[in-house]
């Protein structure tokens, strides 16, 4: 897959990709699965990733990428996109109150 085809769709995948698509170019990733592998590298308890795709060319680019040949991305692209990650789920999801936990 490839995040800049991402980027023309209408809903919520659009505007995430649009946000994640700079991050990708500063990477110098060839290939949307080198960048989703090497930032699952950047957390160093993690074993094994899981590709998820619904094309066969890109689950075989996924068994072939293997965890332990790729570097972590830069610790400013990893932290940006976890920055992300607590955006968007500030945006749509639902927090329950402090006082109901």
């Amino acid at each position: 897959g490839d995040v800049r085809s991402l980027v023309s769709r209408d809903h919520y995948v659009g505007e995430r990709a649009k946000e994640v698509l700079p991050l990708f170019a500063r990477s110098g990733c060839s290939s949307w699965t080198e960048f989703c592998v090497r930032f699952v590298k950047g957390f160093p308890f993690v074993l094994a990733t899981v590709g998820s795709t619904s094309r066969a060319a890109n689950l075989d680019e996924f068994l072939t990428t293997r965890l332990e040949d790729v570097e972590p991305l830069d610790a400013d692209i990893h932290e940006a996109i976890l920055a992300l990650q607590r955006k968007w789920s500030d945006d749509v999801d639902r927090h329950a109150e402090p006082w109901t936990m």
